[in-house]
C-alpha cells in the first residue's frame, strides 16, 4: 500500500486531511439536503428571509470568534505548558464579544429592519448560535495536537440528527421560525458535544483557568484577526444584506441560494489550511516555510479547480429539477461564483503564511480593502443586474484581494509567485508527489 511507505508526517498529514474532508464533506451533504428542503418549503420570498438572517448573523460571528481558532493553534504548538491558562482566557474572552454580537445583531434589525418576516426576536434566535463559540474553541486543542477524528465524528452525529429534524419540519409544514430555531439547536448541539468530548478525551476541563495576562495577549494578537475575519465576511455575506436591501425577497432567495451552492466547494480549501496549519508553524520554526507554503499553493489550486469544475458540472444539470422552477434564475450568479473558488483558496493559504510569519496586521488591512472594494462594486452593479451584477463583484473582490494586493505589497511578492507557479498544474503536481515521496 502506498500510505504505509510515506514519512510519518505525511501519514499524518493524510489522515488528517482525510479525516477533515470525510466531515466537511458530511456537513456539506447534511446542509445542501436541508437548504434543499428549507428552499422549497420556503420559495423564493421566505428563503430570501432565512439568507438575510443567517447572513447578518455570519457578519456578526468574527466577532463572538475573535480569530481564537488560529491563535490558539498557534499558542498551542508554541506554548503547550500554558495551555490550560490559553484556553481557559479565550473562552472567558469569547464569551464577552459573543455577548457583544448579540446585541449588535438585535439592534441592526430593530433599527434597519430587512425582508418581510424578519423580526427582532427571530434575530435573537439566530444570534443565539454565538454564545457557543466560546465553548467551540475547544476543538484548537485537537486541532494542534492533529487529532482531527476527535472534531469530526461528533459534529457528524450533530448533523445527521439536525437532518432527521428538518425532515419533521418540512413534513408538519413548519415556518420560517421553525428553521431558525433549528439552526440555533444545531449550535446548541455542537457545543455541547465540544465540551464532552473535550472533557473525556484531554481530562482538562476542571484545569482551564483564567489569566488576565493571557487575556492581554490574546486580545493582542486576536484583534488582527477579529478585524481581517470580520472584513472578510463582509465581503463573502454583505451582498446579500445589501440585496436585502435594494432587490426583492425574491432575488435574494435566488441569489442567497446560489452562494450556498457554490460554497459547498469551499470544504475542500478549509480542511487542507485547517489540516496544513500546524506544518505551516513548524516550517516557519525550521526555516523551511517558503517549501512549506508552496506546497499549500499547490495543493489549493488543484484540489479547488477539481472541486469547481465537479461542481459546476452537476450545477448544470441539477439546479432547476433539485431546487424547482422557482429558483432556475439562481443558475448563473452559481456558475460565476464558482469561478472565484481557485482565488478565494488562495487568500486561505497566504492567510495561514501570513500568522506563521506573525505578520498580523497585514491580513486585516488586505481583507478591509477587499470590504471596502466589494461594496463599492454591489453598490454600482445591484441596482442594473441584481444577483448576477453581485456575483461578479464577489469574484472581483477575490482576485483584487488575492493575486493583486500579493503583487502589489513587496511583502507578499513571494506569495505572488507561490500563487501563480501553482497554476502550472503539471509542475504543481510534481512537487506535491516528491513531498510525499
Amino acid at each position: 500500500m502506498l500510505i504505509p511507505k510515506l514519512p510519518q508526517t505525511a501519514r499524518t498529514k493524510i489522515v488528517n486531511v482525510g479525516w477533515m474532508l470525510g466531515e466537511r464533506g458530511i456537513a456539506v451533504l447534511i446542509a445542501f439536503f436541508v437548504m434543499t428542503l428549507v428552499a422549497r418549503a420556503l420559495g423564493p420570498e421566505g428563503f430570501g428571509a432565512y439568507v438575510y438572517i443567517f447572513s447578518l448573523t455570519m457578519l456578526l460571528g468574527p466577532i463572538a470568534h475573535f480569530g481564537m481558532s488560529e491563535i490558539l493553534v498557534r499558542e498551542s504548538v508554541a506554548r503547550p505548558t500554558d495551555r490550560h491558562a490559553v484556553f481557559g482566557s479565550a473562552m472567558a474572552l469569547t464569551s464577552f464579544f459573543a455577548f457583544i454580537g448579540v446585541l449588535s445583531g438585535i439592534a441592526i434589525v430593530a433599527v434597519f429592519g430587512g425582508p418581510p418576516g424578519v423580526t427582532p426576536w427571530l434575530m435573537l434566535l439566530a444570534c443565539s448560535q454565538l454564545m457557543v463559540i466560546p465553548i467551540e474553541t475547544t476543538w484548537a486543542w485537537f486541532k494542534a495536537d492533529e487529532r482531527m477524528g476527535l472534531v469530526v465524528v461528533p459534529r457528524s452525529i450533530v448533523a445527521l440528527g439536525i437532518a432527521v429534524t428538518a425532515i419533521h419540519l418540512v413534513q408538519n409544514g413548519y415556518g420560517l421560525d421553525a428553521f431558525v430555531a433549528l439552526r440555533a439547536l444545531e449550535q446548541g448541539c455542537i457545543a455541547v458535544s465540544a465540551l464532552a468530548v473535550f472533557a473525556w478525551a484531554t481530562g482538562a476541563l476542571h484545569r482551564l483557568k483564567i489569566s488576565w495576562r493571557e487575556i492581554r495577549h490574546l486580545f493582542s494578537a486576536g484583534l488582527p484577526l477579529m478585524i481581517s475575519m470580520l472584513a472578510t465576511i463582509l465581503y463573502m455575506r454583505i451582498d446579500q444584506v445589501m440585496l436585502g436591501q435594494m432587490a426583492t425577497a425574491d432575488e435574494l432567495g435566488r441569489y442567497g441560494l446560489a452562494v450556498r451552492v457554490s460554497e459547498v466547494a469551499l470544504v475542500v480549501p478549509m480542511a487542507l489550511g485547517t489540516s496544513f496549519f500546524a506544518s505551516i508553524i513548524r516550517a516557519e520554526a525550521r526555516g523551511t516555510l517558503p517549501e512549506q507554503s508552496q506546497r499549500l499553493y499547490d495543493a489549493m489550486t488543484l484540489a479547488t479547480l477539481l472541486a469547481g469544475l465537479t461542481l459546476a458540472v452537476a450545477a448544470i444539470f441539477l439546479f432547476e429539477p433539485v431546487f424547482g422552477a422557482a429558483f432556475a434564475d439562481g443558475l448563473w450568479p452559481t456558475l460565476i461564483l464558482i469561478l472565484g473558488l481557485p482565488l478565494y483558496s488562495w487568500g486561505i493559504a497566504r492567510e495561514k503564511v501570513l500568522l506563521a510569519r506573525r505578520q498580523y496586521w497585514l491580513t486585516p488591512v488586505i481583507a478591509l480593502c477587499g470590504a471596502a472594494l466589494n461594496i463599492g462594486l454591489n453598490l454600482a452593479l445591484i441596482p442594473h443586474f441584481g444577483g448576477i451584477g453581485a456575483a461578479w463583484a464577489t469574484v472581483a473582490t477575490f482576485l483584487a484581494t488575492a493575486l493583486g494586493v500579493a503583487i502589489i505589497v513587496p511583502a507578499l511578492r513571494s506569495d505572488a509567485s507561490g500563487m501563480l507557479r501553482s497554476l502550472n498544474l503539471w509542475r504543481a503536481t510534481q512537487r506535491l508527489h516528491r513531498a510525499l515521496a
